[in-house]
């Protein structure tokens, strides 16, 4: 699947992407794949699972998305696409006892 450990880390997961087809949106499928890449976190005693995503306009469904599923953007760069378009990074903190 499209999540692994961020090097030099010790308990930090990325999400490289999840995708749906659109014309099957609003089925719980993206809603499905998160959980299945945060529950692989969680077996692995993950601390955290961050995601990239962009600013742009085009992207609003996408940020609601993560942030419907209780993700918060930890960071912003701006102008890394492009002169106006930031990259974002979500994160959620998984509170595991054994970390």
């Amino acid at each position: 699947h499209c999540t692994g450990k961020r090097p030099l880390t010790d308990a930090v997961y990325d999400l490289y992407w999840i995708v749906t087809d659109p014309d099957h949106g609003k089925q719980g499928i993206g809603k499905s794949l998160l959980e299945h890449a945060e529950d692989f976190v969680l077996q692995k005693n993950g601390r955290w699972l961050l995601i990239e995503t962009s600013s742009k306009e085009s992207y609003n469904a996408t940020r609601n998305f993560y942030m419907r599923n209780n993700y918060s953007i930890i960071s912003e760069i701006n102008d890394f696409y492009s002169k106006g378009e930031s990259l974002l990074v979500f994160g959620k903190y998984f509170n595991n006892k054994n970390n």
